[in-house]
Parts: C-alpha cells; structure tokens; sequence
C-alpha cells in the first residue's frame, strides 16, 4: 500500500531548506494561533479481482471511501501497482 500526502513536502521539509531547526519553528508556531486542519491522504490499493482471484485491480482511496477503481484487471500485481500509480499521479496534479 502506498500513501501519498500531495503537500508533504512543503510542509515537513521547510525547516530543513530554511536552515530551521525544529525548535525554531515549533517556538515560531507558538506565538502564532493555530488552525488544525485535516489534510486528506490518497492511498493506492491493490486487490485480487473479485471474480478471478488470479488477477488484480487498484483502488484509489481517502479513508474508507473509494474515489477511483480500475476498470481493467491485470495478471499480476506489479502490472495494476504500475497502472494505479500512474493513475494517482493524474490525481494528485
């Protein structure tokens, strides 16, 4: 299963090209009022075909809730997780 967070990088990896360390930036949030806010993450899932356990699909989810499903089944696992990805990356642009 692979999880992708589309703003990952801009929020986690500032401190490190600003030249910030964590303390410094924890002690700048302080001062400031904070607004949490959810940040859904799209996950990549690969499952066996229902109708024939010898191929699969993906599934593009957020939580619980699928938001995209492959249409075609693949013979091997490798095959979908290429496709899938292909697909998330679309997604996620």
């Amino acid at each position: 299963m692979r999880q992708l967070h589309p703003l990952a990088g801009a929020l986690f990896d500032r401190g490190d090209e600003c030249g910030q360390g964590d303390d410094d930036i924890a002690a700048e949030r302080e001062g400031a009022s904070s607004i949490m806010v959810a940040i859904p993450t799209i996950t990549l899932k690969i499952e066996a075909d229902l109708l024939t356990q010898t191929r699969f699909r993906w599934l593009l989810c957020e939580g619980d809730q699928v938001l995209l499903r492959c249409q075609h089944s693949f013979e091997t696992m490798g095959e979908a997780e290429a496709d899938g990805n292909k697909a998330l990356e679309k997604r996620i642009k």
